[in-house]
């Protein structure tokens, strides 16, 4: 989720999947949520949905509001949701003590009768609370899955984590649990992201092995799920700096392919989970072109401080954004998988997003007064980082 400055240049990177776009076929309409509203303590914001046709250089507004979010503090916490059908969206909660008495204050409540609110068992709930899992929504099962943040071996000893297993819950009533052996040598492993049901999917972990330096790369592997047993598979090393350092990791997965901007911030990968070996690679036309635009969004004059980039998506398309420095707002590009540009979205400071093409021509605006966030569909509801 991102906070909309008054001027926002938004776009998105198109790429290529099975059943994707490409150069002949068409491009499927980006989809975002608006949150509109006052943003402070004790407030309520309203969300409607803004779908932008890249082809036809169209933006529209949802007629009705698809949820209502209150919140009491000033921290509100990125949604998640999936466009469905039916619209969907994670139930959010906070403790809070009133006259006295801690109450469970629920966050959302649906604005369009098609709108389903989902909740975290309890168990996980109080797990995600204490971020100690991972979470996501298996679709197939229509029920939440959730695997270890960690597992580490003590810093003061040489021990390995050898005889130890990934512990992977599927909330089915009864619960189903599926313990994934380790692999030998490994001394810590973290589940960076989760998809599908124990029947059918897979948990992404980066691992570090026993006898590595604080400088040596650690790996990513694939837990496959198949049938209820797991497959362990190597995908190479783990981009610069690893994916849960720094800001922490980004994820956008279009049909098997998962799309991910972790460590260093410099390079988007890419990992086919259903490839027969699954391998970490850095797609050259969208890296090319995203090179180009850290360049372009410089650096802070006053405190050095470096470009920040956010990586989102909707249907096949990935939504890059870059805070420039100059212009004083965030800039995303709209790039075919060659890095070609094809279009953007431009805020005004009147509250109008408009749709431009690659020429910079206005083709289609919607008016969003107070808009507050905007925030992309995540296909697995998935939370954890």
């Amino acid at each position: 989720m991102k906070k909309l400055c008054s001027l926002v240049l938004v776009a998105v990177l198109c790429v290529t999947a099975a059943t994707g776009c490409s150069r002949s076929a068409g491009i499927s309409p980006v989809t975002m949520v608006t949150e509109l509203g006052t943003n402070a303590a004790g407030k309520t914001l309203t969300a409607y949905l803004v779908t932008w046709d890249i082809q036809r250089g169209t933006l529209v507004l949802s007629d009705t509001p698809l949820f209502h979010r209150s919140y009491y503090s000033d921290d509100w916490p990125r949604m998640l949701w999936s466009s469905g059908p039916p619209f969907t969206v994670l139930q959010r909660s906070v403790d809070q003590v009133q006259g006295g008495v801690k109450k469970h204050l629920l966050m959302l409540q649906p604005a369009a009768s098609d709108t389903r609110v989902l909740a975290w068992p309890a168990k996980l709930a109080l797990s995600m609370k204490a971020q100690e899992s991972v979470s996501w929504y298996a679709w197939d099962k229509k029920v939440f899955m959730s695997a270890p943040v960690e597992m580490i071996i003590s810093p003061y000893n040489y021990k390995t984590l050898d005889g130890k297993s990934v512990q992977i819950t599927q909330y089915t009533t009864p619960v189903k649990m599926l313990a994934a052996m380790l692999p030998l040598g490994l001394n810590h492993i973290t589940a960076i992201y989760g998809s599908g049901s124990l029947e059918n999917g897979f948990v992404l972990v980066e691992t570090g092995a026993i006898g590595g330096t604080s400088d040596s790369s650690d790996s990513l592997q694939l837990i496959r799920l198949t049938g209820g047993k797991a497959t362990w598979l190597p995908c190479g090393d783990a981009p610069c700096g690893g994916v849960v350092s720094g800001a922490g990791p980004q994820f956008v997965r279009i049909g098997s392919r998962l799309y991910l901007l972790g460590g260093c911030r410099n390079k988007i990968a890419m990992i086919d989970t259903a490839a027969a070996k699954p391998v970490i690679t850095y797609p050259t036309g969208i890296n090319r072109t995203f090179s180009s635009l850290i360049t372009k969004a410089g650096k802070d004059t006053v405190t050095g401080a470096p470009f920040s980039a956010a990586f989102e998506g909707s249907g096949t398309v990935l939504q890059l954004s870059l805070f420039n420095w100059t212009l004083n707002g965030t800039q995303t590009y709209a790039l075919n998988e060659d890095g070609t540009i094809l279009g953007y979205l431009e805020g005004d400071t009147s509250g109008r997003l408009w749709c431009m093409n690659a020429s910079g021509r206005r083709l289609s605006s919607v008016s969003l007064p107070n808009v507050q966030y905007s925030s992309s569909p995540s296909p697995d509801l998935f939370a954890g980082w």
